[in-house]
């Protein structure tokens, strides 16, 4: 079985989970390889990473187009032809937290890690978000374990943890600028194990750019593994999107525990044990372990349609109908105090209350997801089904190709005055009827009965191919 490394390691977390001015929202696009390409040799630079990359342009790929993993109708046609059939597209979710999304489609690029003199390891997956910019940087496999003594670098002088967190925060100031950093969590060899020795492998670390006025936590984010006898970069994840929402909480942090407790309390069939603070998922709860990040505290995030939220996230601990201890993670929204629909308890319930209903349709309901080109997309201000017709809210339509300035709609299909009187307002929210969206955006729409949720398609979402290259 293989091992995990530092980096897996740092990020068991959750699962479940500036005071500036709001920027207009832009039409999300998706971003060229070349651009994508130019986001990852940057990180590798300044990482002083060892070693380098290939596919940087599309005539460097094997057969100049990009091939995407999932796409085995074109992959059988290169084969047919006697070309290459490598893919040079994979997936990785947009989000620092891995929401659902459409929004997943990611350029692969070749690293090569220069283990000693000459010796050369390939990495099979570094991959850039197309749309986000988000990367994921992984060890190769055969340096898994592996000691710096028995990689030949026993011989530089070890630096210490402090070295190791200020080469963490060197990088990240030296990548997106200075600023407030915070470093939320660092995980050294020892740490996880009394035998290992913290010079022979290298820390871990967390990293957020924050708001110094909110000590909101902003969308500039790394996990950095650092080697500890070299200081480079040797592993890493980053993201790296601009704040477009205020990041000052309408709702405070005990507001939003009351309403967080009341939900828990009144909603859900647990028993509240307490919060967890402090809490970063690297501690077993009853027999529950989170993967992925979890935390405490402000956060910018974004759903699965790439809008921005301000949450409050708190980790807690429960005891389960049946009496096993656990925990969760669960968010609200601090400038709405609704309770997030993917980050948190709510979404279990939400199913469920749909489960129920297979065979009729409630008058009003709230619908907290929807299908886009196959994918299942969270959108943390749910969609709103009243009298068999949806409405999605009017932040969420650029990124749907839609451009809406309060009165006038345009798409690729073309523009019209919409009557305000076909809107809908909930909570202080503008909704517009989603048909209507689609039909101007230029994406079919149709219902599933059966899941109850709207299912879109949109070919400009789609990864753009040569498919000339296949006559």
């Amino acid at each position: 079985m293989k091992k995990l490394s530092l980096m897996e390691l740092i990020i068991i977390g959750g699962l479940i989970w500036l005071v500036m001015l709001p920027l207009k929202a832009q039409e999300l696009s998706m971003m060229s390889r070349e651009q994508a390409a130019s986001i990852l040799q940057r990180i590798l630079q300044v990482g002083n990473y060892p070693g380098d990359f290939g596919w940087k342009t599309t005539t460097d790929l094997p057969n100049q187009i990009e091939v995407d993993f999932y796409d085995s109708e074109l992959q059988s046609f290169l084969i047919e032809q006697g070309k290459n059939p490598v893919f040079t597209m994979k997936r990785l979710s947009p989000t620092w937290y891995e929401v659902v999304s459409p929004f997943e489609d990611a350029y692969l690029f070749p690293v090569n890690h220069y283990h000693l003199q000459g010796i050369r390891y390939e990495i099979p997956d570094v991959l850039v978000n197309a749309w986000s910019g988000r990367v994921s940087i992984d060890l190769p496999d055969i340096l898994y374990g592996k000691t710096n003594t028995e990689r030949g670098l026993g011989s530089l002088p070890p630096l210490t943890r402090e070295q190791q967190r200020e080469r963490a925060l060197e990088i990240m100031r030296a990548l997106y600028g200075e600023g407030t950093y915070v470093v939320a969590k660092e995980v050294y060899p020892s740490d996880i194990d009394p035998n290992l020795q913290d010079e022979e492998y290298g820390g871990c670390f967390v990293v957020y750019k924050v708001d110094p006025s909110t000590s909101a936590r902003l969308l500039t984010r790394g996990v950095l593994g650092i080697n500890a006898r070299t200081g480079a970069l040797e592993e890493g994840e980053f993201i790296n999107r601009p704040v477009n929402i205020s990041t000052k909480p309408t709702i405070s942090e005990s507001e939003a525990r009351q309403i967080a407790l009341n939900f828990i309390q009144q909603r859900l069939s647990v028993t509240f044990q307490g919060w967890l603070h402090g809490y970063l998922g690297d501690e077993k709860i009853g027999n529950t372990l989170f993967v992925g990040h979890v935390d405490e505290g402000l956060f910018v995030e974004e759903d699965g349609l790439l809008e921005q939220h301000l949450v409050w996230m708190f980790p807690f601990k429960m005891t389960l109908s049946t009496g096993e201890l656990s925990a969760g993670v669960i968010s609200v929204n601090a400038h709405t105090g609704e309770i997030m629909l993917d980050f948190s308890a709510h979404l279990e319930v939400t199913l469920g209350q749909w489960r129920q209903k297979e065979k009729s349709v409630p008058s009003r309901h709230q619908v907290p997801f929807m299908n886009v080109n196959g994918r299942l997309t969270w959108c943390w201000t749910p969609l709103q089904l009243i009298d068999g017709r949806l409405y999605i809210a009017a932040k969420y339509v650029d990124n749907l190709g839609i451009h809406w300035d309060s009165q006038r709609i345009q798409g690729k299909r073309g523009a019209f005055e919409l009557d305000f009187r076909e809107c809908l307002t909930h909570r202080g929210e503008t909704y517009l009827p989603l048909k209507v969206v689609c039909q101007v955006a230029g994406i079919r729409l149709w219902w599933d009965n059966k899941r109850k949720v709207p299912i879109l398609r949109a070919g400009w979402l789609e990864p753009k191919r040569l498919l000339a290259q296949r006559r």
